[in-house]
């Protein structure tokens, strides 16, 4: 395996981790709707998790979307012919997207303003994890522009030699 399909073969691994994440989210997800860990025909015990349901949904949902928008644009790479350089950087800014993403819905949870604001009129003064939160997603966010850029130029020059 060459280096370039060895960084591949890592992001598509920290997407698979991504997915994963969800999965877990998911099961989550159910404990936090109902208030309790129901595992039929074990029992049910009351337990509350931290923050909302919807926040529970989006650590479900947010990370399989993240997980295969991994997958996608890694692939990409191979069928636009990027460079080895561009498909490096593509891979390598969709793994920090990954778990700057990931991060974001996990940290978000315990935070007061949802990982969104330092300061809002809707949800008050941030804590260390809003911060937490933002940071992630701030460096996830400027990754995938990046490497969203990178296949649109791939994308082009190959729309122009498959012309000539």
């Amino acid at each position: 395996m060459n280096k370039l399909n060895r960084i591949q073969h890592r992001a598509f691994i920290h997407a698979l981790y991504s997915l994963l994440l969800g999965l877990l989210g998911g099961v989550l997800l159910i404990y936090s709707a109902l208030d309790e860990i129901a595992i039929w025909p074990f029992g049910n015990w009351v337990w509350t998790l931290p923050g909302e349901t919807s926040l529970w949904r989006a650590l479900h949902v947010g990370p399989l979307l993240n997980g295969v928008m991994a997958i996608a644009l890694v692939y990409l790479c191979s069928s636009f012919r990027l460079s080895a350089k561009a498909c490096r950087h593509v891979s390598i800014s969709t793994i920090v997207m990954v778990w700057g993403n990931g991060l974001f819905y996990l940290f978000r949870i315990w935070g007061n303003t949802r990982g969104l604001a330092i300061e809002s009129q809707q949800f008050g003064i941030a804590n260390w994890a809003d911060v937490a939160a933002m940071i992630a997603a701030s460096l996830a966010m400027i990754t995938t522009f990046y490497a969203v850029f990178l296949l649109l130029i791939g994308a082009y020059k190959n729309l122009g030699e498959a012309h000539e």
